[in-house]
Order: structure tokens, then sequence, then C-alpha cells
């Protein structure tokens, strides 16, 4: 910056400032564009306290608690010397004025872009031959860290209410523990009848789930953006989700059925609404799925919405 003066610091996916801290008032505005923050991951390891100590040692379960205290701490105090803050939805920027004391002048909305190109739907298939099944068993994906927050129970709790659809419905779950959180114990306590582990899938792998499914649930208890969604959508695929999802915020029904966070209930009920919209109108549903997508995940969209708030926090600051 002494030799070729910039005019703005962004700093994406991280809210801490680190080495930037002590020379703020030699740099330019800083804008930070955090994808989780602390504060809401603590709020939910401590929720699920009694989960999760069937599932990890104490000892880890500690160590997790004091690292994600103190990460809370440094960010609240960081995010509050960033000239601007970026947030992933609506709901990610209500949650950092609450936990963080961000005002709301510094704060912006930007969802996160999404590969259009990669993630999209399969070709159109041929039609069914004579033999095909009159009724194919419909599928639902789970793709997820199998760990806090990201309602790996309530998935377990659905496969047992559905028990009913034994034959006619199968939950794919995709995913792995990190190395803080770890519940792949809960796999045990799901219905084996309806549920697989895929284990870890990327790529053309995890692209053949997202297109194949006829929904993708994501029951996260916090989850500022929530990646999952928004690629399913872009298949063509649509989404049962928490209203703890930021990235199915303000969407339309047709394609995304919302229910509360933490209700079993809410999620079997939208669970059994969708599968049937897509008995009935399969082809209607995945076409506005993909057109949402489109309309909200463009990378163009995103791009130009970051580069305005960039300019915009210099004119501020100059």
């Amino acid at each position: 910056h002494r030799e070729i003066r910039y005019d703005a610091v962004y700093q994406f996916s991280q809210p801490e400032l680190l080495g930037l801290r002590r020379h703020l008032t030699e740099l330019p505005p800083v804008v930070l564009h955090p994808q989780v923050h602390a504060a809401g991951e603590l709020r939910w390891h401590r929720n699920e306290s009694v989960l999760s100590a069937g599932l990890e040692p104490a000892w880890k379960r500690a160590t997790v608690r004091a690292v994600l205290t103190a990460r809370a701490a440094i960010q609240r105090r960081d995010l509050a010397l960033a000239a601007g803050i970026v947030a992933a939805s609506e709901l990610h920027a209500g949650l950092l004025v609450a936990d963080s004391r961000a005002e709301q002048g510094r704060l912006h909305v930007v969802p996160n872009p999404i590969d259009l190109t990669f993630f999209a739907p399969r070709p159109a298939a041929r039609a069914p031959g004579p033999h095909a099944p009159v009724q194919p068993v419909q599928r639902i994906v789970f793709v997820s860290r199998l760990s806090v927050r990201k309602g790996v129970e309530m998935v377990a709790e659905l496969s047992r209410r559905l028990s009913d659809l034994r034959g006619a419905v199968s939950i794919e779950i995709v995913g792995f523990p990190t190395g803080w959180s770890d519940y792949s114990g809960l796999i045990k306590t799901l219905d084996p009848m309806i549920v697989t582990h895929a284990g870890q899938l990327s790529g053309p792998d995890l692209l053949h789930r997202y297109q194949s499914a006829d929904l993708c649930v994501v029951p996260s208890h916090y989850e500022p953006f929530g990646l999952t969604a928004a690629e399913s959508l872009a298949c063509g695929t649509p989404v049962v989700a928490s209203d703890a999802v930021g990235a199915v915020e303000n969407l339309d029904a047709t394609c995304c059925v919302r229910f509360a966070a933490g209700d079993a209930a809410g999620l079997e009920a939208a669970v059994r609404c969708m599968l049937t919209r897509m008995r009935i109108n399969p082809s209607g549903v995945r076409a506005d799925a993909r057109k949402q997508a489109v309309a909200r995940f463009d990378p163009r969209l995103a791009g130009r919405r970051l580069a305005q708030i960039i300019r915009q926090v210099t004119r501020a600051g100059s």
C-alpha cells in the first residue's frame, strides 16, 4: 500500500483481522465478508451439549468451546473496526447485529454466487420404456458435514417418521464429520431400510446426487447461507429447509418449503408436501427451482453488487 495506493482491503470468509489490525491507521477502509461467525457456532455448540455428550469425549467438547469463546470475542472486536461488513443473507446480517453489535449502516447483504454452468439440471431423460416402474423410488439427499448445528439428528428422526414409505422413498446422506465436531455416531440411529450413507463426495459424483434427487433437505439450526441449498436449486432440485437457512430466504414456495428450525413434525410435513408436488408436477417444480437459482445466485449479480459496496465504502472513507 505504501508503494501502490489501494482503495480498499477486502477480506473474505474470516472476520478476524489478525495482522491487519495493528496497521488499520495506515490502510484504506477494510471490508469484511464472513461466511459464518463464531458466536453463532458457539450458541449451537452450547445448545447441543446433551446431544454431543453422547457422541464426543468431554475434553474435545471443552477445547472446542474454549476456542469458539475466544474467537467470538476477537471477532466482536474486529467486526467493530471494519468500514463495511458483507453478510451472506439478511438472516446472517441480523445475527451479526445481535451477536457482534455491528451497526446496520455498515452491513450489506450479497447472496453467495453459484457456478451455474457446473451446477445445472441434467439433460432431459428419454421417455421410460415399457418395463419401467410405474412409480419409482423418490430420492431425498442430505449433503452436509456430520457436525454440530447441521441438523443431523433431524434427519435421523425424519428417517423413522417416514417408515411407512419404505420402498417408496430413500434418503442418501452425503458428508463426513469435521475434526472439531463429529456427529457420525448418529448414522447408526437412522432407519437402514430408508437411509444410505455415501460418505464424502465432490465434483461429478456430488453433482449427480443433486441432479438425480427429488429433493434436498437442509435442516440446519444455524446456517448463514447454505451452499447445498443453492447448489441443489441450481441443479433443478427443490429444497426443504429450516427457517435458519439464509440461502432460501425470499424464495418462492413452489420450489422451497420451509419449516421452523428444530421442528421434527414440521420437517416431516414439509418433506411429504414436496414429495407430493414432485409426483404431480416434477418438471414444473424443477424448472422453477432452476429459474430462481439463476435469478438469485448468478456470479455476475454478486460481483456487481460487491463492487458497488466496495465503491460505496471507499467513498465514505475518503
